[in-house]
């Protein structure tokens, strides 16, 4: 997975599981792990989301002039439910800002929007053979706009656009996405799939422009589950 973000420009990041508890909320620190014998006053706790860390990142490439940033890190996050009583959880987190490209004389590069990193999410779950669940929108504390994927209660994936409070706390200036993969729970979907290699047809595909007016609020997967099947077989006859 790593090859793969790599070749589509991303950087691998490192960042520190020890932090700042001023980074996190009051529910956030109720189970978070703290130091006994912190080095620092701002290295008190582990982190219990990847957000912040790689925030602290995003921050120190803007403030060197660095606007055009793909990051990915896999790592843990830290819990507790009383003494002894530990959990590690494993993710794999993108964090992007800036545009995809940069300025050329045909125009300005294109930002950085929910088109691309759903795009991004489709084919990393494609990657490890499986099909990816639909998306639903979710309520979160520090992301704005914000959708999950789930399967079973279970929550895969979290992206959103990162609140601009968060934003201000790192003093970065313009607007950050951020994926949160739950690398453990993909794994385990994983696991039991084969993925199977297939011929490349030997027909050109056909192609045919589609246009229906739907309600402004009507969302894209309520129109795409009854129909696609339907829409498929016309085209094919």
């Amino acid at each position: 997975m790593a090859s793969y973000l790599v070749g589509q420009s991303f950087n691998e990041i490192l960042t520190n599981s020890i932090t700042n508890s001023a980074y996190y909320s009051d529910s956030q620190l109720e189970t978070a792990v703290k130091m006994i014998n912190n080095l620092s006053a701002e290295l008190n706790i582990l982190r219990p989301s990847l957000l912040e860390t790689g925030l602290e990142s995003v921050s120190w490439n803007l403030n060197r002039k660095v606007d055009m940033l793909r990051f990915f890190e896999f790592g843990k996050s830290y819990s507790t439910s009383g003494v002894g009583k530990y959990t590690e959880t494993n993710h794999l987190c993108l964090y992007l800002t800036g545009p995809l490209s940069e300025d050329s004389w045909k125009g300005k590069g294109k930002p950085v929007d929910f088109y691309y990193i759903k795009g991004l999410c489709a084919r990393i779950f494609q990657l490890l053979g499986l099909e990816l669940p639909g998306w639903r929108p979710l309520e979160h504390s520090k992301l704005g706009s914000a959708l999950e994927i789930a399967l079973e209660g279970r929550t895969l994936l979290e992206a959103g656009s990162v609140n601009p409070g968060l934003l201000k706390q790192f003093d970065i200036k313009q607007e950050v996405f951020f994926v949160d993969i739950r690398w453990d729970a993909l794994i385990e979907l994983a696991s039991g799939k084969s993925i199977e290699f297939r011929e490349l047809p030997r027909q050109l595909a056909v192609y045919r422009d589609l246009a229906m007016i739907v309600d402004k609020s009507l969302p894209y997967e309520k129109v795409e589950k009854p129909y696609a099947a339907r829409v498929w077989t016309n085209c094919r006859t």
